[in-house]
């Protein structure tokens, strides 16, 4: 007896799981972030089978409702049993809770969470279909003229788009930063050599189309028109996003190669 927007946004929230668990995967791969193959396996499944049902979610049958809770239930176990929100929470969240703070600080948060992240779904797989065009070499050329912004400058844009929360949020983000600088090297190299598993990983993300069509068919917004937003902040939150949490992701490595 949910509300249908609510069926919806969970269904967004669930379907967000193709670009965690990638986003993940890459920072396993090119971080060397600790994985659970048990659970990465679990919250695939579950997420396989809301979408194999969406038409029962989306007409709110006991049986596509029991299916999506059920995912979401398995989401937040998978994340007790890690630790953290790692397993179930990548680029797409964080475009979420970067809306939701600039919302809240104009009063005007009124688009549930899950409908937000199955929206940043659809942005960050546009982002995974940019990185599986890409060959090892178009990947050298890129490495060779990459830059990593200084510490100052990131602490600075911290500050101006964060305010009063500037201080949490860099102290997720500067450390993570500063790791990355400390084995630059390295990881341009990494990232070099793995590229055949890092396209294979980018892989594992269906389309934006496809997921796109997913959300339609469960009720749910699939654009950022339909949560009320304008493009200068979806281009915003694609930009400053990231700082949120010391986090790899799709995001971080199109930073690294000079992509955006």
């Amino acid at each position: 007896q949910a509300p249908r927007d609510m069926i919806a946004a969970g269904f967004g929230d669930a379907i967000g799981k193709f670009t965690s668990l990638a986003d993940w995967n890459l920072g396993t791969l090119l971080l060397g972030e600790p994985f659970d193959p048990a659970i990465a396996k679990r919250l695939r499944d579950a997420l396989l089978t809301c979408a194999d049902h969406v038409a029962d979610i989306r007409r709110a049958l006991p049986t596509g409702v029991r299916i999506l809770m059920q995912a979401l239930f398995e989401s937040g176990l998978c994340m007790l049993q890690y630790g953290t929100s790692r397993p179930a929470s990548g680029s797409e969240h964080l475009l979420s809770h970067f809306w939701e703070m600039m919302h809240h600080r104009r009063a005007e948060s009124t688009v549930l969470h899950g409908a937000k992240v199955g929206v940043g779904t659809v942005l960050t797989a546009e982002r995974y279909a940019a990185i599986r065009t890409l060959r090892r070499e178009d990947v050298a050329s890129h490495i060779k003229t990459a830059r990593l912004p200084s510490r100052q400058d990131e602490a600075s844009a911290i500050q101006l788009t964060f305010g009063s929360a500037a201080e949490d949020v860099s102290q997720h983000y500067l450390p993570f930063l500063d790791s990355i600088a400390n084995n630059w090297a390295q990881i341009q190299q990494k990232i070099l050599d793995q590229w055949a598993y890092v396209s294979e990983i980018a892989a594992m993300v269906p389309s934006a189309d496809h997921i796109a069509r997913l959300l339609e068919q469960a009720g749910a917004p699939s654009a950022p028109a339909e949560l009320g937003l304008a493009e200068p902040e979806v281009r915003q939150a694609l930009q400053l996003s990231r700082y949120l949490r010391g986090r790899f992701t799709v995001d971080t490595l199109g930073r690294l190669l000079g992509l955006w």
